[in-house]
């Protein structure tokens, strides 16, 4: 919500998302992408 957030703390509260993903074959659905506040998202 706009508040910067270590990538270790965000990959700890995401390991379950990245486990079930890589279980289910699919290791690279999930991406974290860094930005700065304000920055726009980054879609493909």
């Amino acid at each position: 919500m706009g508040q910067p957030v270590r990538d270790q703390m965000v990959r700890a509260e995401l390991s379950a998302a990245f486990e079930s993903d890589k279980l289910l074959g699919t290791p690279n659905r999930l991406r974290l992408a860094k930005r700065r506040f304000g920055d726009p998202l980054p879609i493909e």
